[in-house]
Formats: C-alpha cells, structure tokens, sequence
C-alpha cells in the first residue's frame, strides 16, 4: 500500500475520486439532489420553533443565491464566522453613534451588516449548494451518530442508521468528490465527516492494486505529487483518522 508519513491508502481517495474521463458532473449532481430523501417536517415545539427569522445567504460558484435560516446556516464554520464578524461590525457602528439624520428620521440606524452576509461556496455548483443545505436542515433535527475510529467495516450502512445520511452519500464517486469539496470549502464538519467515512469504507481492506483497477488508475504518486495532494485536500488527514 501506498504510504505517506507512515499512513496507508491517504494518497488514494483523492486520486480515486478524480474524474479519468469528462462527465457532466453537473447533470448528475442535480439528479442526485433530486432523488434525495425528503427531510422530515420538525416536531412541534422543536428547534426549528426557535429560528429568530435571521437570514444567511449562499452563493454558488455559478452565481445562484440561496437563503438559509441563520440558525440552521451556522452548521457553516465558515458562515458562523462571517455571522460573527457582522454581527460584531454592528455592535461597533451602534457604539460609534454615526447614524445619519435620514436613519433616524427613518426610526432605524440603516441596513445592519448582520442582515446581508452572503457566503461564497466556492466549490459548489448548484446542485452540490443544495445537497449541502438539505444536510444542514436535516441535521438540525436529526444529528448524525457518531462513528468509532478506526473504521473496521467496509460496507457504509452499518455505520449509520438513518436512511437519510445512507443516501446521501450513496452517489458517483465524482459527486461524492464535489460534496467533500463543498463541505471542507464551507467547513461543514459533520457532513465532511460522513463523506470520508464513506470514501474510508469504499477502500477498506482492498490491496492498492485492486483500488487502482476499480478506480482506472495508473502508476504511483512521486513524493512531489502526495505532497501536493494533501496541501489540496486537508480532508485527508480526517480519512487517515478513520483508518
């Protein structure tokens, strides 16, 4: 097996997930979302109750824009952090009294920076944004069971319970590479979890021979080229973790 700083199989997803032939990726992935189990509607009196009405907006590296309750958008490190910061930039301009006449005549102190934050997903084409927002509702609800480390099964399912977080990432290997993408992009932790999870059960007990013919890969990554692999995909180290 191939070894990286003493780790087997880490050089291998990320080449095995690598298209070797063009696809529409993009037609496939709006399948994919389209075949996705519907989320459940929350229980009365549950946390989706609670929502305060705040808005987070993300945008798709196509452009399109999609709006989530704060709440619910914050299972985003990276939309936590941008929330953090407006609402911080807002405490700074109400401490700094620098209203204008027109905003006070108005009744309000102007737009808040906490109520126009937009997220870039900059790995995300349209359908992979929805996918990923889809996990986030779901998960508000119905958080995903944790799973011991190392894996020691390769078949997915009997790791995870819910039909939901099985079919999730039971897609093609180049949408699954899209949705780690996506969720390592938007730090969404839980979901970057259950897809390397699925990518450490897919190689699972399999020489490195075996995973190249399955994959359609051929020769052996120079040190240069691992290297550069895990500078490209931090996920990896979660997948050396699993193992």
């Amino acid at each position: 097996m191939r070894e990286v700083t003493g780790v087997q199989t880490c050089a291998l997803p990320i080449s095995a997930l690598q298209s070797q032939t063009p696809n529409n990726n993009s037609t496939m992935a709006e399948a994919a979302a389209a075949a996705a189990p519907a989320i459940p509607a929350p229980a009365g009196g549950g946390a989706a109750a609670a929502l305060s009405g705040e808005k987070v907006t993300f945008v798709s590296k196509e452009g399109t824009r999609r709006t989530v309750a704060r709440e619910i958008a914050e299972l985003s490190g990276l939309a936590k952090k941008l929330s953090k910061e407006a609402a911080a930039a807002d405490g700074d301009d109400e401490g700094s009294g620098s209203g204008s006449d027109s905003d006070e005549e108005d009744g309000g102190g102007g737009a808040k920076a906490s109520e126009g934050i937009e997220v870039l997903a900059s790995a995300a084409d349209d359908a992979t944004l929805v996918k990923a927002i889809q996990f986030m509702e779901y998960f508000k609800e119905h958080p995903v069971e944790e799973v011991e480390k190392p894996i020691t099964t390769n078949v997915f399912n009997d790791l995870y319970a819910d039909e939901y977080y099985r079919s999730f990432v039971n897609v093609h290997r180049d949408e699954l590479r899209q949705l780690i993408e996506t969720a390592e992009s938007l730090q969404i932790e839980p979901m970057l979890e259950v897809c390397v999870v699925k990518v450490a059960t897919m190689i699972k007990d399999h020489t490195e021979e075996e995973v190249d013919e399955a994959f359609g890969i051929s020769g052996d990554l120079t040190p240069e080229e691992e290297e550069k692999v895990y500078a490209e995909n931090p996920w990896l180290k979660e997948l050396a973790a699993a193992q």
